[in-house]
């Protein structure tokens, strides 16, 4: 069951210790091989277009171009109506957007104009800022000098159009120079040619430029169209959706005359034709009151003594095209109206003559400064006269529904567009005033730069940005603000 087996011993070497083979050598990698070309990269071909080109459009044969234009004719009104009441929405009345608390006062961004130009010339008479307008795409601001006249005009009259550069500032030297045989009164962008500008003049001509023409003859019509000083120009819409824009000028002759604008015309003729003419008459001579209004102190004598009294200012609605107010010499506010009107006594078929007085308001004590229809509310319109007074009428109601007292005189006033509330005006104190229309109280801007102070003849809010405010000096410069009327009106709110 138990044997014995005796197996012999296997052995096998052992090492303790291995030594360590190596070499030595300047570099640890394998040595590498360079070889010089003239052209390391791959050849390439440039060409002009990288893109396939777009093929070009061919026009369908046989398309009747009258229906098509029957078509357009029948959709217009329609899409005018649409986008008129998308304009005067006011869904978005209530509506503040919030600002920081460091963007509540108003900054002066930049003053600009021709007083070195006039001191450069030695033209010490020529400085006051008559007028200004904006373009309709806020890129153009056109500015005319004047003296000041005791009588007659004798000078000539200066326009300086100003383009605003990329950095949102205007330079010194203007784009244009627009010259005229006498001072100029009044002048207006175009509403949707932004290349157009209308002026009137002291000797009674209308003068249209274009300022897209660059050989030096930007005036395609100069043409005398009143026997007296031209207060005002405008453009307003035809009462007709269909027809163009038509031109308004308002005289110390007593007319208003809206004219035909075809910028296609080959003659000046051609381009500016007289529509109509409407001649204003003041309340005294329509009520029979004269004998009455001699005996009263009331109006001055030669107000109503005088035949005819001048057209000072008008301004058409934007909400109703056929409505606008007239404010005449003596301080009378009358609502006219062209479906209105009626023809006078004398007027001849060739030359027809017009009364389109349709109401009177309360009249200024005094002499009538500025006058405009509300751009926020259709039924309320503003005067303000010589007696520093600021009066807020409502359309049908005589008397004004509110008032606000100055203590100095300006020289101009209007509504802030999109600020129901708030009104904008300039004069001897030298610097922007904002007034809230509910309160009747002035609204501090909270100015802190500082800023010579001048009289501030004329004040214009930029169309598109309405945040950008002119303000005309009467040494011939130019300021231009940032005014945030959303953070000046919240203050009262």
């Amino acid at each position: 069951m138990f044997t014995k087996k005796h197996n012999e011993c296997v052995g096998f070497e052992s090492c303790w210790k291995v030594k360590r083979v190596y070499s030595v050598s300047d570099t640890q990698t394998s040595d590498f091989e360079v070889a010089d070309k003239t052209v390391n990269t791959t050849p390439k071909e440039c060409i002009m277009v990288q893109t396939d080109p777009l093929p070009t459009p061919s026009l369908i044969e046989g398309v009747d171009m009258n229906k098509v234009a029957g078509f357009l004719k029948e959709l217009y009104p329609d899409m005018k109506k649409a986008i008129d009441d998308c304009n005067n929405s006011k869904a978005f009345v209530g509506y503040r957007k919030r600002l920081d608390k460091d963007e509540v006062n108003c900054k002066l961004l930049q003053t600009f104009g021709y007083s070195k130009l006039i001191e450069e010339s030695g033209d010490e008479g020529a400085k006051r800022v008559s007028c200004m307008s904006w373009n309709q795409s806020g890129q153009s601001l056109a500015c005319c000098r004047g003296f000041e006249h005791e009588s007659w005009c004798y000078h000539r009259g200066t326009v300086y159009v100003y383009t605003m550069a990329s950095n949102g500032k205007f330079s010194d030297q203007p784009k244009k120079v627009l010259n005229a045989d006498n001072c100029v009164v009044s002048i207006k962008f175009h509403p949707t040619r932004s290349g157009l500008l209308a002026g009137t003049t002291y000797s009674g001509n209308i003068i249209v430029w274009n300022l897209q023409n660059n050989n030096g003859e930007e005036a395609v019509i100069s043409k005398n169209v009143h026997d007296e000083l031209v207060t005002q120009v405008s453009w307003t819409n035809d009462v007709d959706p269909e027809k163009s824009i038509l031109l308004a000028t308002t005289s110390t002759d007593g007319l208003l005359k809206l004219w035909r604008f075809n910028p296609l015309g080959k003659t000046q003729d051609d381009m500016l034709s007289l529509r109509v003419r409407y001649k204003i008459k003041p309340p005294l001579l329509n009520n029979g009151n004269v004998r009455k209004a001699e005996e009263s102190e009331e109006y001055p004598r030669n107000v109503v003594m005088k035949d005819t009294n001048g057209v000072v200012c008008f301004d058409f609605s934007k909400h109703f095209p056929d409505t606008f107010l007239v404010g005449l010499e003596g301080g009378f506010v009358v609502q006219c109206s062209l479906l209105g009107a009626t023809e006078l006594k004398g007027s001849t078929k060739a030359n027809p003559l017009f009364d389109p007085s349709f109401k009177y308001y309360e009249p200024v004590e005094g002499e009538i400064v500025s006058l405009a229809f509300s751009p926020n509310r259709k039924d309320q319109f503003l005067t303000y006269g010589t007696n520093a007074e600021i009066r807020i009428y409502l359309i049908g109601q005589e008397d004004p529904a509110q008032m606000i007292f100055l203590k100095t005189g300006l020289l101009d006033v209007t509504f802030v567009p999109f600020e129901d509330k708030l009104l904008a005006g300039c004069g001897a104190n030298g610097f922007m005033e904002v007034f809230h229309i509910q309160s009747a109280e002035r609204i501090a801007t909270g100015t802190e730069e500082p800023v010579k102070k001048s009289v501030s003849t004329s004040i214009s809010i930029n169309c598109s940005r309405n945040n950008l405010v002119a303000i005309g000096k009467a040494n011939g410069d130019v300021q231009l603000w940032n005014v945030p009327w959303s953070s000046l009106q919240n203050r009262f709110d």
